[in-house]
């Protein structure tokens, strides 16, 4: 097996194991984002989970966010509009998550968020 893979038979290249350690982290900030360029897409393209399994995972991390901090306008609005859109836009699309390098470059209040909530480590 290749170094940009886990020796424990699971096939998630090592550049996507933050996102794992993200799913168990609830965050106050930036959630609609991270949903819409790093969950569905990662859950979606490189987990290949199904919509269902995809839209549950995500529900559970949202509603874990919500208690930490509180969505606006509101958790049930996000859940029954934003998320699904974004599942479907991440099954049209077929893109993978965004990569750390690219969230660093483009989006630093975000990566610098992450970084001190310690999701890279």
């Amino acid at each position: 097996m290749s170094n940009n893979y886990q020796s424990r038979g699971s096939k998630i290249p090592q550049s996507y194991q933050w996102i794992e350690a993200l799913l168990q982290t609830p965050i106050p900030d930036h959630r609609k984002s991270t949903i819409d360029l790093v969950l569905c897409p990662y859950l979606l393209n490189i987990k290949h989970l199904s919509f269902d399994q995809t839209f549950s995972k995500v529900t559970d991390w949202t509603l874990k966010c919500n208690a930490f901090r509180v969505l606006q306008p509101s958790v049930n609005n996000f859940l029954d509009y934003r998320m699904k859109l974004a599942i479907d836009r991440s099954v049209k699309n077929r893109i993978p998550p965004i990569k750390r390098e690219t969230m660093k470059e483009n989006y630093s209040d975000w990566y610098r968020d992450f970084e001190k909530w310690h999701i890279f480590d």
